[in-house]
Order: structure tokens, then sequence, then C-alpha cells
């Protein structure tokens, strides 16, 4: 049996806290994208069969060590204080996630967009958040840290990690789109350059939830450099999919919890 992959950052490494930033590699799934056969999707909510889902969530949490949870994600800014485990056929909807509950991870799924795990290893608190590029300007990162401060984190403690996301050479956008963060980021103009097309802008999508998370004070930030979309036989994407008009089924998990 395939065991699952996953990436960790030496920023996390603290006896309290463990943490995971899983890849497509070591489930069950089958020819996902780039007909793979061995593909760890854990989303029940992008119409893949829930006998697979939950045998790859399952190895998830046997390579974890802990049981963990998520939510329906929607690109919002809503966060949820976990304090017990679910029905993941049934997940509340949010996303962002916060628990000071001992042994029990929360995760984010993400499959171009941008997972953001956050710890206050002093407060015992630990913190999720998916950040696509609504959400992140619709305020998740703020709302995450704030709840953690709820919990006893403080800013100056909390190390936030950002994980495997599309990269700047992948993400193409319209000369309209930098208006999105207009009035919500600071410098925003400096998370795009030219595109090789005239008529387009590359986005740095890290770049922005790094920017985020210094605008809400914190300091303490790592930067996992990984693309999705051109590391294809590590990671899921969203757009790697559209483009070769293959099923867009995959999503991969990160997760952290307080040991």
């Amino acid at each position: 049996m395939n065991t699952p992959v996953y990436l960790t950052s030496e920023s996390l490494n603290h006896p309290s806290i463990r943490h995971g930033f899983f890849t497509r590699l070591g489930g069950v799934s089958q020819g996902l994208q780039d007909d793979s056969h061995d593909d760890l999707a854990v989303s029940y909510h992008t119409g893949l069969e829930i006998d697979e889902v939950t045998i790859n969530r399952t190895r998830v949490q046997e390579a974890f060590g802990a049981k963990f949870v998520s939510a329906k994600q929607v690109h919002g800014a809503k966060v949820i204080n976990v304090k017990r485990y679910w029905d993941p056929l049934n997940p509340p909807v949010a996303d962002g996630l916060v628990t000071s509950q001992r042994a029990l991870g929360i995760g984010v799924l993400t499959a171009d967009c941008v997972p953001v795990l956050f710890a206050d290893s002093t407060a015992g608190v630990v913190g999720a958040c998916h950040g696509g590029w609504r959400s992140l300007r619709e305020g998740i990162i703020e709302a995450t840290i704030a709840e953690m401060e709820k919990k006893g984190g403080l800013r100056e403690r909390i190390i936030a990690v950002i994980g495997p996301c599309l990269g700047i050479k992948s993400y193409e956008v319209g000369h309209d789109f930098p208006a999105n963060f207009k009035g919500t980021l600071k410098h925003y103009r400096s998370l795009f350059i030219p595109s090789e097309n005239p008529e387009k802008l590359m986005f740095d999508l890290p770049l922005a939830a790094n920017g985020f998370l210094k605008q809400a004070g914190l300091e303490k930030i790592d930067i996992l450099d990984f693309d999705t979309l051109t590391n294809k036989d590590r990671f899921f994407s969203h757009r790697r999919a559209t483009r070769l008009g293959q099923p867009d089924l995959g999503r991969q998990i990160s997760i952290i919890a307080v040991n």
C-alpha cells in the first residue's frame, strides 16, 4: 500500500504541534488527473465515490496520527472554533478553522488556492484557512487570527505557514483583476507582473497571502514554494485540469493539530 506523502515546515516543528501539507500521493482514487492511479483525493464534495474518499481520509488520519475535520469551503471569511469531531459527510460551512482541542486536526482542502496553517504553541491554539483570492479579499486571514486571539493566541507569537498553491508563473489574470484588492491590501499592485500576453498580468497568490498576514501584524511567516499547477506529480490543480479538459475532482488537504 502506498503511504500518503506530506510536507512540513521547520517553523512549525514544535513538540506541542503536529502538521502536514498533504500531496496527491498515497491514495486509491483512480485516474483523476494525468492518468494517475493512486491519488489521495479527500473531498466528499467533488463527485468522487464516497468509499474512495473515505479510504483516502482514513489513510491521511493514520499518517497524521489524529482524527481531523474539514469544512465546506465557499471562498468566504467565516471561521469556526472547532470543539469536537463532526460528520465529514455533513460539515459546516467555513473557510477557516481554529481549535485548542488536543489531538483533533483541522484541515483545509485546496487545488490551487493557498492553504495557510497557524500556530501559537504557548497558548496551545492552532488555525487553518483556505485562501483563494476571494476569501483573502474578504478577510479570511484576519478572521482566523482574531478567532485564535479569543483562545489566547497572540499575534506576536503566532507562526503562519503558506502552503503549496498556484504560483505567479501559472496565474494569469486580466488587467481589471488588481482592482479586487484596492482598499483591502496595501501595496497590492506589487502582486502583479506583466504577462507575455500584453492583455494579461501574472498574479502572485502566495505573496498576496503573505501581504495579508503581515498587514494583520504577523512577523513569523514561512512560505513553502511549490506551484500546484507545474508540480503535477505532487499536487492536484484545478487550473491544470481545466486546461487539459480533465475532471476537476482532486483536492489535497493541509492539517494542523495541538498534541
